[in-house]
């Protein structure tokens, strides 16, 4: 059949009457299929850009939310990089004034003679070297009144008041005394250690790692009639070392 012949279309009502006889160019119905062959196809990219569209628009309103988050975060780690800035100034001049309360001078860094490994870390050397955590700074009570001992200090406070550990430590043993009661060592490393006499109540045990400012324990009523108070030893490599370390602490 030729393209430029025609085609009969006969349109027969089902309810009887006269018949249609319609004749269409063969030419005609090909336009029309090809037109909707086009359109179909048409539909089917207007759908998948419709549909690639949402996506995108989806991965934008996500992309806005993460970088609304990346932004917050970026303002918290310059909040946090201002803090430690302050922290090491404010690290930095306890250091000096750590140093200065026991005649160190921090300008000055020691010369090791030895390539061997230190087996002793000094007082003198922690402070040098900024390791203020295991270095008996602080007063095991609230200071009160103080009177120098044979050995150590006597810090008095009232029955019951709490007993701080002076620096981070091992809680290396734990004696007592009928008439003091309990008396905690803590062992700070390189063989400073600090002794704490006249407690009631322990809140430690022994092998107790302990932080600084840590509770070890409440004070008691000493059964000799003595004043309440804790009395309280520095000790470095066996030397008592309190009263060279007192100005760190009171």
């Amino acid at each position: 059949m030729l393209p430029g012949r025609r085609v009969t279309l006969l349109i027969i009502p089902e309810e009887g009457g006269g018949t249609y006889e319609l004749k269409v160019p063969r030419m005609l119905i090909w336009v029309c299929l090809i037109l909707a062959i086009c359109t179909v196809g048409l539909l089917g990219i207007g759908l998948r850009s419709w549909m690639a569209n949402e996506h995108l628009t989806q991965q934008v309103e996500r992309l806005q939310r993460d970088k609304a988050i990346l932004a917050e975060d970026v303002t918290l780690i310059e909040e946090l990089e201002n803090v430690l800035e302050g922290l090491e100034k404010s690290n930095l001049r306890l250091r000096s004034m750590a140093a200065n309360a026991v005649g160190l001078d921090t300008r000055v860094l020691p010369v090791r003679t030895s390539r061997t490994r230190e087996q002793f870390i000094s007082i003198q050397r922690r402070l040098e070297l900024g390791g203020l955590r295991t270095v008996p700074t602080m007063s095991p009570v609230v200071l009160s009144s103080w009177r120098a001992l044979d050995k150590g200090v006597m810090l008095e406070a009232p029955q019951g008041s709490l007993v701080q550990v002076a620096a981070a430590g091992l809680v290396e043993r734990i004696g007592y005394d009928r008439d003091l009661g309990y008396t905690v060592f803590v062992d700070h490393g390189n063989g400073v250690q600090s002794r704490y006499a006249g407690l009631g109540t322990l809140i430690v045990e022994a092998n107790d790692f302990v932080q600084k400012a840590q509770p070890l324990g409440l004070l008691g009523w000493p059964r000799n009639g003595a004043s309440p108070g804790v009395r309280f030893t520095i000790s470095e490599n066996g030397r008592d070392r309190t009263s060279d370390f007192r100005s760190l602490w009171l």
